[in-house]
């Protein structure tokens, strides 16, 4: 692909990208995650290097070489530095959520998460990620809203029944709805937040006495000649204790 991959295309073209666009690539992305997830492979090595720009300036997922179908056995590769919480984990679900979520993170700002504190040891910013102290997306805006709305959003429909309930008594929400998000995150739930906020079709049931919603993901951007004829997946897991949300908190 005449593009390259997402950084050096980012990095080549800073004043060229629009709120459309890397908006585009945040839906790509997580579009292509899941899909993986759904088939029981885990990436483990997930950055803007292995998300190629296509002639239409989608994202395809590659480089599986250090991908994982059911293994417990240590990794031969991991993500970069700035795109795991702890060297020490093992590859999981979990992992590659939190790298999904710095790559969101470096679409958005341009840079990688701590970019700024390149002369730290790696050890330090581990240590920052393992206090939940997190690069920060308030600010930061998607078509106008900022990602931290679309986290909001997100928690809202995940507890949808709670937040109406104590609405309607005059109480606010009981728990700081990011807070509630790295500790009962459902991916698909984000996923939801982000197609809604780019008016992107997708279809969903929801169960309104449990908050649980299962949405249909559209085709997902994957480096394989059969991705066009993918059917949409269906999205129904989760991820616990996900961390894959840190990025945004403060």
């Amino acid at each position: 692909m005449q593009h390259g991959n997402l950084r050096e295309y980012i990095r080549r073209n800073p004043t060229q990208l629009n709120d459309q666009v890397r908006g585009s690539w945040v839906r790509n992305s997580v579009s292509a995650v899941a899909f993986i997830h759904e088939h029981s492979v885990i990436h483990g090595e997930m950055s803007a290097r292995n998300f190629l720009v296509a002639d239409d300036l989608s994202l395809k997922l590659c480089d599986f070489v250090g991908s994982e179908i059911g293994s417990d056995k240590p990794p031969l590769i991991t993500e970069e530095d700035r795109y795991r919480k702890s060297p020490n984990l093992p590859r999981s679900v979990q992992t590659d959520l939190f790298a999904l979520g710095c790559l969101m993170y470096e679409i958005m700002v341009g840079k990688r998460p701590y970019k700024e504190d390149d002369h730290e040891d790696w050890e330090n910013i581990a240590e920052k990620y393992e206090r939940g102290v997190f690069s920060c997306l308030r600010g930061f805006k998607l078509l106008g809203r900022t990602m931290w709305d679309v986290i909001t959003e997100a928690q809202i429909m995940r507890f949808w029944p709670q937040f109406v309930q104590n609405h309607e008594d005059g109480s606010t929400f009981p728990v700081d709805p990011i807070q509630l998000f790295l500790g009962n995150c459902d991916v698909s739930q984000v996923t939801a937040a982000l197609s809604h906020l780019l008016r992107s079709p997708l279809s969903a049931s929801h169960n309104p006495n449990t908050g649980d919603a299962w949405w249909r993901l559209p085709v997902t951007y994957l480096t394989t000649p059969t991705d066009h004829s993918m059917p949409r997946v269906h999205q129904e897991y989760y991820a616990e204790a996900c961390q894959g949300g840190g990025w945004v908190k403060d």
